[in-house]
């Protein structure tokens, strides 16, 4: 009904591993081949897709494919689910928010992002990645500095 979410996305990982295994299976069958050559092949393509699959940015597929379906059947755009998605993509859903606007979505999100401010304020470089740095330059270019003290501000009274 809104399109691509998590829970369909881990379906068609789960196909595509099913796929897989069945193939293999039947030239292991049709081939003559050991048990081993099924266990080591079904192994290394399940380590690929779990290699691959972190490289792909989910949040921001399934952002775009609820915009999309929302836009195409002229269905209400599911907010409360965008706002759940991690904060990560968040550039990606202020995007869809400037073309709508909004001003619920605006200000959920924004409570978001003042949280995500508060908690990243304590981490080190072991908390670093490329999409939070993606993400905290987005907060630098759309929000001065005041601003951003205004958001943590906020969203640390709300949340008490």
């Amino acid at each position: 009904m809104h399109g691509l979410t998590y829970k369909r996305i881990g379906v068609y990982v789960y196909l595509g591993l099913t796929i897989i295994g069945l193939i293999f299976t039947t030239i292991k069958v049709l081939g003559v081949k050991s048990n081993w050559y099924l266990v080591r092949t079904v192994s290394w393509s399940f380590f690929v897709v779990l290699f691959v699959s972190p490289l792909v940015n989910w949040d921001k597929l399934v952002i775009e494919s609820q915009v999309k379906v929302a836009e195409t059947s002229n269905k209400v755009l599911d907010t409360d689910y965008l706002v759940s998605i991690s904060s990560e993509a968040f550039p990606v859903v202020f995007a869809e928010l400037e073309r709508s606007e909004d001003e619920y979505l605006r200000d959920r999100l924004e409570r978001r992002l003042g949280y995500y401010l508060h908690e990243s304020s304590d981490d080190d470089w072991r908390a670093y990645s490329l999409r939070r740095a993606q993400l905290d330059k987005f907060i630098k270019e759309n929000y001065s500095e005041k601003q951003q003290e205004e958001l943590l501000h906020n969203t640390i009274y709300w949340w008490r």
